[in-house]
């Protein structure tokens, strides 16, 4: 039974529910003006009334659709809808009280039965359509989430809502009557860019407690000669990330010049190492909100194959891949590791921005033809990842 609006708990839930609209809708990443201005009144209008669904009868209101496309990007899953004559994607209206992950989650089982977890997915495009028709006179708020699914997979069809279904390459579109959108969703997911950042000082914090003075403490010295310790300016920091000398042979050198005596675990000193390197969440947060737009995120750094491994277990789920300097024999600033990263991106060259905390690093990337960016605050890097973005289109 529905509560009633006057129930204080459902007020209080129905707006942490606004608010979640809001955040998603936030999430997306426009591709262009005409998506950023739909946007931004999506948003205005989610601040200023808290009637969304098809049941309340606004003017407009939020409904929810998946991409459901191939994993080589090529094919994509449509239902001729009976009432709307039509291909779509499957989806619906949002119910009162659902977030658009559950509305979503929703739709997908009723019209495919396809059982996914979408509580952590955000939509990656959205639109604004005037119905047509017997529903003509209001606004339709679509979100789009993405779902990779195998074309081998089976779908149990919901059969009052389609005639057929099945999946279709891009190009038969042209002659379908299909969702007005997917010319430009296509479009939007045809970018072939990579966000490529450096490790200390732009996705991670270096130098972070504990385990920096930790490890500090176990050799025995200050933090500042720790530093100095571990550089890559030091001939056995550049042996090291360059992978010229083993774990073993790094870590001699260091305590012997640490002055320490104690046998010294030297797993526990990488692993604190590594661990004093934490990840900017904030930055996090940008490149999950690109990659749901299909642009590519990794990785550049100077730094050792241990250190690879723990960055890459820890960075599975925002970053496509990592290139260290131990992977190629070659330290930033040199051009040999850059070039690595231009050829494993497999694009053109000007399809790469890279970030760094370094000018050096960046004037490099710059004349290998790469846009080599220094990093300064999250709000400048915004707005160089949105005019990379764009640019080109």
């Amino acid at each position: 039974m529905e509560q009633p609006p006057n129930n204080p708990e459902f007020i209080s839930n129905k707006e942490k529910v606004r608010q979640s609209y809001i955040s998603s809708v936030e999430h997306i990443i426009p591709f262009d003006s005409e998506e950023e201005k739909i946007q931004e009144e999506v948003i205005g209008w989610l601040r200023g009334t808290d009637h969304v669904t098809k049941k309340e009868s606004p003017d407009q209101h939020l409904g929810v659709v998946a991409l459901v496309i191939s994993p080589t990007m090529d094919k994509v899953f449509l239902l001729n809808h009976k009432k709307a004559g039509a291909y779509l994607m499957p989806g619906g209206h949002v119910d009162l009280g659902e977030t658009l992950q559950d509305a979503i989650q929703k739709e997908l089982l009723e019209e495919l039965g396809l059982t996914v977890d979408m509580k952590r997915s955000n939509p990656f495009y959205i639109s604004k359509i005037l119905t047509q028709g017997k529903n003509a006179g209001h606004h339709d708020i679509t979100t789009v989430f993405r779902i990779i699914v195998d074309p081998s997979t089976t779908f149990s069809v919901e059969e009052k809502e389609a005639d057929e279904a099945g999946w279709f390459d891009w190009t038969e579109l042209d002659s379908m009557p299909a969702f007005t959108q997917l010319p430009r969703i296509k479009q939007k997911l045809s970018v072939e860019k990579l966000i490529l950042l450096d490790n200390g000082g732009v996705l991670s914090d270096h130098y972070q407690q504990p385990h920096h003075k930790d490890l500090a403490d176990i050799l025995g010295v200050d933090e500042e000669k720790l530093k100095a310790l571990l550089s890559e300016k030091s001939p056995h920091g550049e042996a090291y990330r360059k992978n010229l000398i083993s774990r073993e042979e790094f870590w001699s050198i260091v305590v012997k010049l640490s002055g320490s005596v104690a046998d010294l675990d030297y797993s526990q000193l990488e692993k604190l190492w590594a661990e004093s390197y934490q990840v900017n969440s904030h930055i996090v947060d940008i490149l999950k909100r690109y990659r749901n737009v299909g642009v590519k995120t990794g990785l550049l750094s100077n730094a050792d194959t241990y250190r690879k491994k723990h960055m890459e277990e820890r960075h599975a789920s925002f970053l496509d891949y990592s290139i260290v300097s131990s992977d190629v024999g070659s330290l930033k600033p040199e051009k040999e590791i850059f070039e690595k990263a231009i050829e494993k991106a497999g694009i053109p060259s000007k399809n790469i921005i890279y970030v760094d905390d370094r000018e050096s690093h960046a004037n490099k990337a710059t004349e290998l033809g790469m846009q080599g960016e220094v990093f300064s605050t999250l709000e400048d890097l915004k707005l160089k990842l949105k005019k990379f973005y764009r640019d080109g289109r």
